[in-house]
């Protein structure tokens, strides 16, 4: 039988720090596997556009 047990916690910075120094390597783990999706997608030649200043977007449809 699988099965989650998860407990409310009121969104404090007390409990943000304790959950994020709880597994710091859980942002760093983040961190890496957003680079390694982009480099596989690089490596695939995906195109991809840079930023642009909203300006250049173009007019707004309403």
């Amino acid at each position: 039988d699988a099965g989650v047990r998860l407990r409310r916690l009121q969104m404090s910075d007390a409990n943000l720090a304790r959950l994020a120094l709880s597994d710091p390597a859980m942002g760093l783990k983040t961190i890496a596997l957003i680079g390694w999706h982009a480099a596989k997608l690089w490596l695939r030649g995906v195109p991809w556009d840079r930023f642009r200043p909203r300006a250049e977007y173009g007019r707004r449809v309403k």
